[in-house]
Order: structure tokens, then sequence, then C-alpha cells
């Protein structure tokens, strides 16, 4: 009799045990799809943050998209600005144009309240250029980001770490 009733409480405790490894494996599972779940509304929340900038940016420059002398768009965690070389330099230029700087300095106040990296990346036509000053389209391209960059800096107070200048030449041209 006493080891029946032993036997039977061994075996509720090895139940217990069980029961409590499967518990413990439940709520490991429970914290991975929490984890999850919680990346995933994270997530969301970046992109729809990054939908309002992109809104917003849209709207500051209406008039700009408009007349078609700027593009604002969204890849993937990035808002791309692009403007086209007609409204902000002349060809195998890499000075601003004068009607440009109102456009930049409207968008430098838009990245100032902004996050991240401020990538600006020059392009160039996919026409060769030698010059004096320019050498190869790299150079021009390269010229022209550094020139969006310094005026962006100069009218406003974005620290410079925040940017990152690229230059694309004609591997990627924006007119053909």
């Amino acid at each position: 009799q006493a080891e029946k009733r032993m036997q039977e409480k061994l075996q509720a405790e090895q139940k217990l045990i069980e029961v409590g490894g499967q518990a413990r494996k439940s709520i490991a599972i429970d914290e991975s799809e929490l984890e999850k779940l919680l990346q995933a509304k994270a997530a969301a929340e970046r992109r729809k943050k990054l939908e309002q900038s992109a809104k917003l940016i849209s709207d500051a420059l209406g008039r700009e998209i408009k007349n078609g002398s700027v593009d604002v768009e969204t890849a993937g965690q990035k808002i791309i600005i692009r403007v086209r070389e007609k409204a902000s330099f002349g060809s195998g230029r890499a000075e601003l144009k004068g009607a440009f700087r109102p456009i930049l300095a409207q968008v430098s106040k838009i990245l100032k309240g902004s996050e991240g990296k401020i990538i600006i990346a020059g392009h160039t036509d996919n026409i060769p250029i030698y010059t004096e000053r320019f050498r190869s389209n790299w150079e021009l391209s390269s010229a022209r980001a550094v020139s969006v960059a310094h005026e962006m800096m100069l009218t406003t107070d974005i620290p410079s770490s925040r940017f990152l200048v690229q230059g694309f030449a004609d591997t990627e041209p924006m007119v053909k």
C-alpha cells in the first residue's frame, strides 16, 4: 500500500516536471513570438514615420515637384529627394544656380529635423567631359555633390558628420 502511494507520488511529480518543462518551452516560444511582434511593430512605426516625413517634404516642395525640378520618393528606409540638373546646375558645371538655393534651403530646413545620414549623390549626363576643371564625369558629379553638401552645411547647423557625399558620374545618368 505504501509502496503503491510512493509510486503514484513519483509519477505525479514526474508529470509536474514534464508540464513545467512544457510551460517553460511555451513561454520561450511566446517570448520569441513577442520579440517578432515588437520588431514588426517597430518596423511599421519607422515606415509610418518615413512616409510622414516624405509627405511633409513633398508638401513643402509641391511647386518644385509640379514644375519637374524635384522628385520625392521612398525606397526601403530612405527618402530620396531627386533634384533635376536643369534646376540645380548648368551643363558641365558644379556651381549651384541661384534659383536652386531657396529650394535647397527648404530641403535643408526639413532635413535638419530628421534623423540619420544625409546622402548627397552627384550625377551627370552620359556625355563625356574633359575640361581644365573636370577631367571626367566622376570629378563633375563629385563636385556637384560637394557643392550641395557645402550649401546645406552653410545654411543650417546640420553636423557635417551626418553627410555622405557620393559621385556617380555617368554610371547612373539622371539625364540621357
